[in-house]
């Protein structure tokens, strides 16, 4: 006896064009969102209570960030680096600098979603794990 399988429309015209499957989870702000939010520039507090960490950032309408943040134990780091929206995420290359801005180690390429907790607010995910908080 021949088997057949039926394939829906919409699977088969996915896998002859494409699908897009942005990956991105409930509430993480799209492309638009992210780009309306950071076009002037965005000054935020990162961290929260309780995270290890809180700090200050800013980001510049022309693509470049800097700021810091404490650890529990008040130790301060400094990064910066440049900043963009990619598919739908922020994604950033911070290199971390001395109290001069003299490189102390070079960042790596990370592509964070931001999930909206209010309007003013954002859990910060990286591959599904949250990081951090940021609030503006």
């Amino acid at each position: 006896m021949k088997r057949t399988t039926f394939i829906p429309l919409a699977a088969l015209a996915c896998l002859v064009a494409g699908c897009a499957d942005t990956g991105a989870p409930a509430g993480a702000l799209t492309q638009s969102e992210l780009e309306a939010l950071t076009a002037d520039g965005l000054s935020m507090a990162i961290g929260t209570p309780g995270s290890g960490f809180s700090g200050q950032f800013e980001l510049t309408a022309e693509g470049t960030g800097a700021g810091y943040f404490d650890n529990a134990e008040g130790e301060r780091t400094r990064l910066r680096g440049p900043w963009e929206i990619r598919n739908g995420q922020f994604c950033r290359v911070w290199d971390v600098v001395d109290a001069s801005g003299n490189r102390i180690s070079e960042g790596e390429d990370v592509c964070e979603d931001w999930v909206r907790i209010d309007d003013t607010s954002v859990a910060v995910l990286v591959d599904g794990r949250q990081i951090g908080v940021n609030d503006w």
